[in-house]
């Protein structure tokens, strides 16, 4: 069975002359795991943090700009550039750990789901939230406002500290003792600031969840929606709207320890992570007609009662993704109390496009994330949010109306935010009306650390000027 290629890349292997030539290729074509192609000059495999040093400056000597890639999980263009393109797979080890204080130190490059593994089996630790997917890098998943669901603030907020090099190839330390007045821009930086070789987590005492997931009549979750958020620690919803259920997912901690049973971790691992999730994704393409029904389905079978599993194990639910091209996906934080009234609104235009001459395939999720003060660009900046994620899987030829319109809709509930990492037609003039006087901050960061702008993209230039 395929398993997702999160980064595609086809490359002519040249190796060019100079003192980086054995970390740099020329680069014919880089492909994300939702299919967008980005054409970079060079691409590079450092090793070292001098290494990235010297590719740097190099860049800086020849004005050509550089991005950072990690496994290609951003399924926008924030990533792409037609310079320098640098992969940060080497840079995949845990440097430190202080399990009394709970700190780890690990390099930007390492994949969430091996130190998730590693924290838990050799330390005893874990983080208290996690992304919805695993195969993201962590200075990716940070960079981007990786939230997951639960009243614990984003995984940005968990950052101690930062280390980067800037766009002069300087190096630097960012934390409450060390250039406190970045910190808040460097949680959450869209690759602007600089290439983030490690960072120190806050992690908690490994825990074990009992979760559960349940169809739910839509009305009932709506009309008692406050009690589910208020009476769970973590709660997330699955659902694909023109349809009267939802699929009601609920983390609770408990002393107990795992469920010790084979039926319940097949099923996990072998039905609804192999076999519903991979035929839902081809029949999107091979027959989307049946697909909707195929997806009603896939919730059904999805349906597990309550079990105990470790908190690392069970709080990214894609245990295995699958290849998804043609998948697009646009994520809008709201504050929380407008939900039940955003709801309605999505349901109208489900249905509104479910009646045009072609098939719209998806789904949603909507997670809930407990707001802060810590990063300046997050989404939950200073609101309690609901993350509602509308997902579309076989790019009709409406996606880019539908989306729109999506984004219009929420715009009506004060401050919506779209996710920085996943489609949006964010502008400009749209981030400072989002985040005020953070996009200032932040670009003011920006031009102490980047004075010469050789992080930027298309995507950044358009988003933060």
């Amino acid at each position: 069975m395929k398993k997702i290629l999160f980064a595609t890349l086809v490359i002519l292997q040249i190796p060019m002359y100079g003192s980086i030539e054995n970390i740099c290729y020329e680069q014919r074509l880089w492909q994300t795991w939702s299919g967008n192609e980005c054409f970079p000059t060079k691409l590079f495999y450092p090793k070292t943090a001098d290494e990235v040093k010297e590719i740097i400056r190099d860049a800086l000597q020849k004005k050509v700009p550089v991005r950072f890639i990690g496994t290609g999980h951003s399924i926008n263009e924030l990533v792409c550039t037609e310079g320098y393109l640098v992969n940060t797979d080497n840079f995949d080890k845990i440097l430190e750990v202080n399990p009394k204080l709970g700190l780890v130190r690990v390099e930007g490059g390492i994949k969430l789901k091996t130190l998730y593994k590693i924290l838990a089996k050799e330390y005893g630790l874990a983080l208290l939230n996690q992304g919805f997917i695993k195969e993201q890098s962590i200075a990716g998943a940070l960079a981007t406002g990786t939230h997951g669901t639960g009243k614990t603030g984003t995984m940005a907020d968990f950052i101690v500290s930062i280390e980067l090099i800037d766009g002069q190839g300087n190096y630097h330390v960012i934390s409450r003792n060390s250039n406190p007045e970045w910190l808040e821009a460097a949680r959450l930086h869209l690759g602007t600031l600089g290439f983030v070789y490690a960072v120190t987590l806050q992690c908690v005492p490994l825990f074990v969840m009992e979760h559960e997931r349940t169809m739910k009549p839509w009305k009932e979750v709506l009309e008692h929606f406050d009690e589910y958020y208020k009476s769970n620690d973590y709660f997330m919803l699955m659902a694909h709207p023109i349809t009267n259920n939802v699929l009601v997912y609920t983390w609770n901690a408990t002393t107990e320890q795992p469920t010790n049973n084979f039926f319940i971790r097949l099923k996990e691992h072998l039905l609804t992570n192999e076999i519903t999730n991979y035929l839902t994704i081809k029949m999107a393409h091979i027959a989307p007609g049946l697909t909707n029904d195929f997806i009603d389905l896939f919730f059904d079978a999805m349906e597990q009662k309550k079990h105990r599993e470790y908190s690392y194990k069970t709080l990214s639910p894609i245990k295995d993704p699958h290849e998804v091209k043609d998948y697009i996906e646009e994520e809008i934080a709201i504050p929380i109390h407008h939900f039940k009234s955003a709801i309605q609104d999505i349901f109208d235009l489900y249905k509104k496009y479910e009646h045009k001459d072609f098939e719209l395939v998806g789904f949603m999720t909507c997670r809930f994330v407990k707001g802060s003060k810590k990063a300046l660009l997050s989404p939950a900046y200073n609101q309690d949010c609901a993350y509602i994620s509308l997902i579309t899987m076989n790019c009709f030829t409406k996606v880019k109306e539908f989306y729109q319109e999506y984004e219009t809709l929420m715009s009506q509930y004060a401050i919506a935010r779209p996710h920085w990492g996943k489609y949006n037609t964010l502008t400009k003039e749209k981030v400072a009306n989002l985040y005020g006087d953070n996009l200032k901050k932040f670009n003011d960061v920006r031009a102490i650390l980047d004075p010469h702008n050789i992080f930027a993209n298309n995507y950044t230039n358009e988003r933060l000027g």
